[in-house]
């Protein structure tokens, strides 16, 4: 596991907490065979009993997620069908609670995304795992993720079905997922079906809304300030005025860092000296950028 740093700035220290390998690259050749995605089936192979806990080792998290890191890209249709189902697992379903069990799927779906020959259904697993709310939020989350990193693979209705899920998905406020589903959008603008100007207000949308969630906030914030939406940065300067929490306001000096000009400066300066040194870092960052895009008196920039 590691911290993301979503924002192109290693300065939020209050990022969200997900898989390290959940952003592997993979290869895109001709999809293999669809296989059955909604029932339990017999573990056809060691491997993938392996990973399903049937050797024994049901509890043993370590020689899980060891065994799903070693499934390799040429999975038969029959193992795809027996991990598809392992993936739709929920509470009680398994002998690991829910949380250890979402960091095992994760693996199984890096190693799906990985296939030499992606997997049909891999897709449409996705959606109905990540539709389904009687699944944990955490898994649900990891669900939003892998569609953004599917999406470019995809076409026709799968992809339609695919963005709606996302765009319905950025109305769950009250968890990370719609900070998520902003970032599998924002990910994917430049597959040309995505609405940038429509993605980043409603990113605004969400950041400038108390009820929303702060760590949504925190992640809206920044996906309307990296799209080069220009109210960001009057919401920006207010939060960071104010009495937000320091993750929000963290995020606030980094959209100022991005938007902001030299009359920005000044504030910055005064919050470089904050005693909390993660406000501290961000508007010395922030601080950089600013005098980088300032124009100086011999004209041009600095």
């Amino acid at each position: 596991m590691r911290i993301r740093e979503v924002f192109g700035l290693g300065v939020l220290a209050c990022a969200v907490v997900v898989p390290g390998r959940l952003w592997a690259q993979a290869p895109q050749p001709t999809p293999a065979p669809a296989a059955p995605a909604t029932t339990e089936v017999p573990a056809p192979t060691s491997r993938v009993a392996a990973v399903l806990g049937r050797d024994g080792a049901g509890t043993d998290l370590t020689a899980r997620l060891t065994a799903a890191q070693a499934l390799g890209n040429e999975l038969q249709p029959v193992e795809l069908a027996a991990l598809y189902a392992f993936m739709a697992r929920k509470a009680g379903e398994d002998a690991l609670p829910v949380d250890k069990l979402a960091v095992i799927k994760n693996d199984v779906a890096n190693a799906l995304l990985n296939q030499t020959r992606p997997p049909r259904e891999f897709g449409p697993c996705l959606v109905r795992m990540f539709s389904d709310r009687t699944h944990d939020t955490l898994w649900r989350d990891f669900c939003a993720q892998f569609l953004g990193r599917w999406y470019p693979r995809t076409s026709g209705d799968e992809r339609v079905q695919i963005r709606d899920v996302l765009w319905q998905a950025t109305a769950e406020t009250d968890t990370q997922v719609a900070g998520t589903a902003l970032i599998a959008l924002r990910d994917n603008v430049a597959q040309g079906d995505i609405d940038k100007d429509r993605l980043a207000r409603r990113a605004c949308e969400l950041a400038a809304d108390a009820k929303v969630c702060e760590p949504v906030r925190v992640t809206a914030l920044q996906v309307c300030a990296g799209l080069g939406h220009a109210p960001a940065l009057a919401l920006a300067r207010e939060i960071v005025n104010g009495n937000s929490g320091a993750c929000l306001k963290m995020s606030a000096v980094a959209a100022i860092g991005m938007l902001g000009d030299a009359s920005d400066l000044a504030c910055l300066e005064r919050l470089s000296q904050s005693p909390d040194v993660r406000l501290r870092n961000a508007a010395t960052s922030a601080r950089q950028r600013c005098r980088g895009s300032a124009p100086d008196p011999a004209g041009g920039r600095r």
